[in-house]
């Protein structure tokens, strides 16, 4: 959703400001003026950022295989791609996919028996994302009859609603998505009751982030998910009350 992006906001916030200068409204202006590059000062040097989206990242820990445990699939969600067909599959997919496949063939040698699920949908593109994450553990060793594939969803709400229809309640699987993205991708399965597979952590260091005030534009990456997984698990909540 472009309009959560924080830098787009800053923009909004100085082309306002200049609107303001030019209708004397200098009061006005400068109030926005001010705001503007103190939200540019947030989301490019101060440890907010890092904050916020480490605590999403914090609830949930790295999947480490517990005696319990019985899994039947491996669910890996959708987390982008670019189609160019003369690059190997594995350089077409997004640094979130690549880390979420990676992360699930780590699982995949523990659980030898279960099934890697792909989702995720083509998006006006020529191959779906799951088939392009298909085609990358193909490429690695993988066989046919390792892999599902779910080739609709175009979100997590499609994702987990394509996943209970295909294998029902309950079924016993292990989720695979970004660090910062699972907490909404539980209460997308709530009713499914996954055990979370957290991958793509941006706060690898997370006894210094009160104290990372380098300038950073991945800083303003980090704001732009959390706003987003935010919002998102909010829209969530609100339409399950509603």
């Amino acid at each position: 959703m472009f309009w959560l992006d924080s830098l787009l906001l800053f923009w909004l916030t100085l082309g306002l400001a200049f609107l303001f200068g030019k209708l004397k409204r200098t009061v006005v202006s400068k109030r926005l003026f001010v705001g503007g590059f103190l939200w540019l000062f947030i989301i490019t040097c101060s440890p907010i950022p890092n904050i916020l989206i480490y605590g999403l990242e914090s609830k949930y820990r790295t999947y480490s295989r517990s005696r319990n445990d019985k899994i039947d699939y491996i669910l890996v969600l959708g987390g982008g791609f670019t189609e160019n067909k003369t690059l190997p599959n594995f350089e077409q997919l997004s640094t979130a996919s690549l880390s979420r496949i990676s992360e699930a063939m780590r699982i995949k040698k523990i659980f030898p028996a279960a099934k890697l699920v792909m989702s995720g949908s083509k998006m006006n593109r020529t191959i779906s994302q799951a088939e392009i994450y298909a085609h990358t553990v193909f490429e690695l060793g993988f066989q046919r009859n390792d892999v599902v594939l779910l080739n609709e969803p175009k979100n997590t709400a499609e994702e987990a609603k394509s996943f209970n229809n295909k294998f029902g309640k309950g079924a016993k699987f292990i989720l695979v998505t970004d660090a910062a993205h699972m907490q909404r991708a539980l209460y997308a399965f709530r009713d499914m009751s996954p055990i979370p597979a957290p991958t793509n952590h941006y706060v690898k260091e997370p006894e210094k982030i009160y104290y990372a005030f380098k300038p950073s534009y991945l800083k303003i990456k980090m704001m732009n998910i959390a706003i987003h997984e935010y919002i998102g698990l909010l829209f969530y909540k609100l339409k399950n009350i509603l």
